[in-house]
């Protein structure tokens, strides 16, 4: 399990066997490695996951929207009831900004078309028509980015893929931002009608820094 190096004088040292899982580091010109552990590096921390069952809005407060990351990773499944399209809203001072120039978003829904919307109060972010029964619903990944910094405006982008109430596959992909540039501290998805229901759920991560 050892590891033949050498010194300074070219004489051959050996170094002893590390920990099972470790890596053999090196430190430098006329440094002998050694086994260490693997470093975190960036790693996406599961911060907490929140159920949206027979709920109107699944949010994500100042206790995990946070200057801890700098951006966020937001997935999941939803199901509404039926012809329901999902939306995101940012908040500030812990309310969700309805402000009805305060986003632009577009999206490209697949056997559909593109949409857009340069003036909003809230982000579209997937096809219509999630379901709510047996094999219906929808699959969602949000990356959001930089919401606590008050220099740059937020911004989000993530893609759907969907199970509709017609049958058939629904894809799209989706970007959107505030044209404000202020900390937002949480975000909040909801259906466009009606509640959440059974087995919705959204975990949110931060990718450290």
């Amino acid at each position: 399990g050892e590891v033949i190096s050498w010194d300074a004088s070219g004489n051959p040292v050996a170094i002893g066997a590390g920990t099972s899982g470790h890596f053999l580091k090196s430190q430098g010109a006329g440094s002998q490695p050694v086994f260490a552990a693997a470093s975190s590096g960036l790693n996406l921390l599961l911060t907490t996951t929140v159920s949206g069952t027979s709920t109107g809005v699944i949010t994500f407060g100042s206790s995990y929207i946070t200057a801890t990351y700098n951006t966020y990773l937001i997935v999941g499944t939803l199901k509404g009831i039926s012809d329901a399209t999902m939306h995101l809203r940012f908040q500030t001072s812990g309310s969700d900004v309805t402000t009805a120039d305060y986003y632009g978003w577009d999206k490209f829904q697949l056997y559909n078309s593109a949409t857009e919307d340069a003036s909003d109060g809230q982000i579209d972010i997937g096809p219509q028509d999630y379901g709510n029964q047996s094999a219906e619903g929808g699959s969602i990944n949000c990356w959001l980015y930089h919401p606590m910094d008050a220099a740059i405006t937020t911004a989000v982008t993530g893609a759907s893929s969907t199970h509709g109430t017609s049958g058939t596959h629904l894809g799209g992909v989706f970007s959107g931002i505030a044209y404000t540039a202020e900390a937002n501290n949480g975000i909040s998805f909801y259906p466009s009608t009606g509640n959440f229901a059974a087995n919705s759920e959204l975990s949110i991560y931060g990718l450290s820094k």
